[in-house]
């Protein structure tokens, strides 16, 4: 007889993709863990096709979660088999992406999967439950109020909504979880050459561009075509709030920048493209510095620069001797500018990496802005008289932004405040904060 402590959920089974997801969805129930990493045991295992629906369900159900536990939880037994429970939570994520009239074929194509592992009456138990589902989520929805309801509709932690709505206001805070909860574009970000515009010409069925002409939206079911513009070093994947920073910076040719917690190289590659707008000089220099464990990534983006001098530095700011290592490569002491993109909560970045929402708590947000401020007093060493220092995250909580810079600047009256932005989370584009200061000539 079939004992279900000896069950195993296997992806190679007829439904690779549901199963794939099941898997998922309990190992990052039980763990915690980045659905990145967790997904990536599952992609080789799976066609395209597949990988893609897999990874899809996974993500309706990390953009769900809140609203889909508590609606399990009041439909379920306490003792319900965990691997059941994590196919209705798999199950019930691929049918909140989809429209209300496919519900039903949805709940028989997960009902004929659980037939696959479980006996048949618990696949009867399967189907009395997802059947009950959007009834049972708009009840409990009724039922809350205010920031509560919120939380429900649009799982977030509901610390952090009231966090929100304390800076923002419930209308903008509910604005910005509404964002967060539809799947995320992908976007190309092309560099202002003449090769690149051709190339966007040539791949125009795959890309939407945006008004700027520069970024361009990733067209549905047109990823495998596209892809290859990523071999050209004119294209790199980049959602457009990364851009704000940078243009910010107002980088020039002939001029020595420093760029710091530089992987991926993102922002890297847009100060160069910026750069090299202008007419070309041999002067013109970016270096890039970030953590060993961090390197590689950034030396193979780095690589792609060809339109200024680029060096990638291997150091750790708080703990090691930049200037000793900098020193050591015959690059220079003090540079026209210091870029920082620090490590922060990624609070504007939630609707790409909704894990992360489940992950983060009020105590990591003061960490990163102990951090952040930790740094910003590192580079200010590295900024020449007249010089700038370009402060940037992902975040928008105001202790990893506005607060940090009012702590710096009142600990460094040889600096100001010259520009500041904050773009929030919406349909086109995440959210992002950036401060340009100056130090005074």
């Amino acid at each position: 007889m079939d004992n279900p402590k000896d069950r195993k959920i296997s992806h190679k089974m007829v439904f690779g993709a549901e199963f794939a997801a099941v898997s998922a969805v309990l190992e990052i129930s039980r763990a915690n863990a980045k659905a990145d990493f967790i997904l990536s045991k599952y992609r080789e295992n799976l066609g395209s096709f597949e990988r893609a629906r897999a990874e899809a369900i996974v993500m309706s159900w990390l953009r769900n979660r809140i609203m889909i536990g508590e609606t399990l939880k009041a439909l379920c037994a306490k003792k319900t088999d965990r691997k059941i429970f994590a196919l209705l939570n798999a199950a019930a994520a691929d049918a909140l992406s989809s429209s209300p009239e496919k519900f039903p074929k949805i709940t028989d194509c997960w009902v004929s999967a659980s037939k696959q592992k479980f006996s048949n009456f618990e696949a009867r138990f399967v189907n009395a439950v997802l059947r009950k589902i959007p009834e049972t989520a708009k009840e409990i929805l009724s039922k809350k109020s205010g920031l509560d309801a919120l939380s429900f509709k649009y799982s977030h932690p509901l610390w952090l909504i009231k966090k929100w709505a304390k800076f923002f206001g419930e209308k903008k805070t509910e604005e910005i979880l509404k964002a967060n909860s539809k799947p995320s574009a992908v976007y190309f970000r092309r560099d202002f050459s003449e090769q690149s515009q051709k190339l966007a010409e040539e791949f125009s069925d795959c890309l939407k561009p945006l008004k700027d002409g520069i970024f361009f939206r990733l067209k549905k079911g047109m990823w495998n075509k596209a892809r290859a513009l990523l071999e050209s070093p004119h294209f790199y994947i980049q959602d457009p709030s990364t851009f704000a920073a940078p243009s910010q910076f107002e980088p020039q040719a002939g001029k020595k920048y420093l760029d710091l917690c530089a992987s991926p190289g993102g922002k890297t590659k847009a100060i160069s493209d910026i750069m090299g707008k202008f007419a070309p000089n041999e002067n013109s220099l970016i270096v890039s510095v970030d953590l060993p464990e961090r390197i590689d990534t950034l030396r193979e983006n780095v690589s792609k620069i060809k339109n200024v001098k680029a060096h990638v530095v291997e150091c750790d700011i708080l703990n090691q001797d930049l200037a000793e290592i900098l020193r050591e490569k015959n690059l220079p002491a003090k540079f026209d500018g210091v870029f920082i993109d620090a490590p922060c909560s990624n609070t504007g970045v939630l609707g790409r990496r909704p894990d992360a929402r489940y992950r983060l708590s009020p105590q990591d947000i003061f960490s990163c802005a102990k951090k952040q401020l930790e740094i910003l007093s590192k580079a200010k060493a590295f900024v020449s008289r007249g010089g700038k220092l370009e402060f940037s995250t992902c975040s928008i909580e105001p202790e990893e932004n506005e607060e940090n810079i009012f702590l710096f600047l009142k600990e460094n009256p040889e600096f100001y405040l010259e520009k500041k932005s904050l773009l929030l989370p919406c349909d086109e584009h995440d959210g992002a904060s950036c401060f340009l200061l100056k130090r005074n000539d």
